[in-house]
């Protein structure tokens, strides 16, 4: 996963066992630890309007929130592990670019997983939480840049083999790449690409850009021989399948020539198809 390293990250933790235990699955990051009054203004007045702020608890939003308002200061992205009143909420929305809060803990990403969204280079195209409104039967989803996306329930069709969402049991998984209705699950890719015509005109482009690549062409070779990505060890399916959707460049001469003998043709072959 590609990550951004040109933004500060900060975590509003008030020093206890606890915090510094919840605080260390967001390792990741490398966060500025904020564990006092002191340095929450100091960073107020300092940080940059693309800094990432991440506050364990209520009480400590409310803090960075008074800190920013004191400074005069416009900031970034806050994501507030608790659930926020609505007062404050928001408060935090007029100081904040982008505020994301948890309703209920389990509709978030682990800390771990949320740590490698939050650094991704692609965190606008990945889920870290979620929250169902069964009054609106709406769906309101936080990607990783803290840009909310609000879907119709309607969305979540049942599947081919009957499987129907439970809304009660809602989650977000697999690094932001899935979303969880109890047994029910759904790409957060094709969610984007119905209801976000900016990501709709992203993956088009990609779309593209893959089919006239080496990675298509081998794709379209391997298919019409018969062969699947397994059979060219000892290199692992995985690599074929990253060269395939052109994660990775054209391989270098020895392991070309090893999947052009594979396909049973010249490697100069390969592009042609």
């Amino acid at each position: 996963m590609a990550t951004m390293t040109d933004k500060e990250t900060y975590v509003l933790e008030t020093g206890s066992s606890r915090d510094r235990k919840k605080g260390k699955r967001l390792s990741a990051l490398h966060p500025r630890w904020l564990r006092n009054d002191a340095a929450i203004a100091r960073a107020a007045r300092h940080a940059h309007i693309n800094d990432k702020w991440i506050a364990l608890s209520e009480t400590l939003a409310a803090k960075a929130l008074k800190a920013a308002a004191e400074a005069g200061r416009k900031l970034g992205m806050m994501v507030v592990l608790d659930h926020v009143a609505p007062p404050t909420a928001v408060a935090l929305m007029g100081i904040y670019d982008a505020v994301v809060t948890f309703y209920q803990p389990r509709n978030h990403l682990p800390l771990e997983e949320m740590a490698e969204v939050l650094r991704a280079a692609n965190a606008d195209e990945l889920f870290i939480s979620g929250a169902v409104d069964k009054k609106s039967k709406t769906v309101t989803l936080w990607r990783g840049n803290g840009r909310p996306l609000v879907v119709p329930m309607s969305t979540f069709q049942p599947s081919g083999s009957g499987i129907v969402p439970d809304f009660d049991r809602f989650a977000v998984c697999d690094f932001g790449h899935t979303l969880r209705f109890g047994d029910y699950e759904a790409a957060a890719d094709a969610v984007l690409y119905e209801h976000d015509s900016s990501y709709r005109r992203k993956a088009k482009q990609r779309l593209i850009q893959t089919e006239q690549g080496f990675g298509a062409a081998l794709r379209r070779v391997r298919l019409q021989k018969g062969l699947k990505r397994s059979n060219f060890e000892p290199l692992a399916a995985k690599t074929i399948a990253r060269i395939e959707r052109g994660e990775i460049g054209k391989p270098q001469e020895a392991t070309l020539q090893h999947i052009a003998n594979k396909l049973g043709i010249e490697a100069e072959e390969i592009e042609t198809y």
